[in-house]
């Protein structure tokens, strides 16, 4: 097992929420003096331990995972303005620590790929594992999953120091990795009504290798005709934005909050005359 973290920011970052991890870990003690016990380590006779956790879910960016009934979310205030930090105190032993963060000098992929204990695939993605004690002798078992522009970073922490808890730390933090899903925040069916009885529509789905599935048709009303377009194929989405192109049909996507905004390049054909994908499409 490595003594040290990802890379000296990491570990620095680390030992200070492990502080008020430690905070909330024994405010929950004091008013919870019988623990519950709903997170077991133990995998034996259980079919899916995961079955009925909770689920955290970020539409914006796009993923969602699960975790364990007994941690409850305590708001942690602004340590760092840079980042989107997340506490989830558990059945007063463990806690769950979600940091999002665009940082790529904090979070360099030559630093994971070198400090990493080991690495596991998530869905079509790699998360860097490493499990670590700090200097004050509190364990951590991490992961990490650079994903487009952000790195999705999960500590599991035992309350206090005990790494006798190391094994069960491990095994909590892979339990969650194994409910990660990802992309299904852009997942539906979006329309942008141009013409009052024909609206241009992108049905998504999410597909394989850090993909979604798009397919969708475009309309022009005129008086006497009715001209349409279509599209479909698989685009890769990063940094919430994605390019299509085929057969001469060039468009930007631009995802937001529950919307996508598309946006034709000037020698684009989409169909037939007059035929445009362009416009903000919601989600219904």
């Amino acid at each position: 097992m490595k003594k040290n973290g990802f890379a000296p920011t990491i570990i620095i970052l680390t030992i200070a929420i492990l502080g008020v991890v430690g905070y909330f870990g024994y405010k929950d003690y004091l008013s919870r003096p019988q623990p519950l016990n709903v997170v077991s380590p133990s995998l034996s006779n259980v079919s899916d331990p995961t079955i009925n956790w909770k689920t955290y879910s970020n539409s914006d960016v796009g993923f969602v995972f699960k975790y364990p009934n007994s941690f409850i979310e305590k708001p942690i205030g602004t340590i760092y303005k840079s980042e989107e930090v997340k506490l989830f105190v558990g059945d007063n032993q463990y806690s769950l620590l979600l940091r999002l963060s665009s940082d790529s000098k904090a979070y360099n992929i030559e630093n994971l790929k070198e400090f990493s204990n080991s690495t596991k695939s998530v869905g079509s993605y790699t998360a860097y594992l490493t499990s670590s004690v700090a200097s004050g002798g509190e364990f951590s078992s991490t992961a990490v999953i650079p994903f487009g522009q952000y790195f999705i970073d999960i500590s599991i922490n035992p309350n206090g120091s005990d790494e006798s808890k190391a094994t069960a730390t491990e095994e909590i933090r892979d339990q969650i990795l194994s409910t990660f899903k990802f992309n299904v925040g852009y997942d539906g069916r979006y329309e942008y009504c141009q013409f009052k009885d024909a609206c241009n529509y992108i049905n998504i789905k999410t597909a394989s290798d850090g993909k979604i599935s798009v397919d969708g048709r475009a309309y022009w009303v005129g008086s006497s005709t009715t001209n349409t377009g279509e599209i479909s194929g698989n685009i890769k989405i990063s940094s919430q934005k994605a390019y299509y192109e085929k057969d001469g049909c060039k468009i930007d996507f631009s995802f937001g909050n529950n919307q996508t905004t598309l946006k034709e390049k000037q020698d684009s054909v989409c169909g037939g005359l007059n035929v445009s994908f362009d416009g903000i499409y919601i989600k219904k």
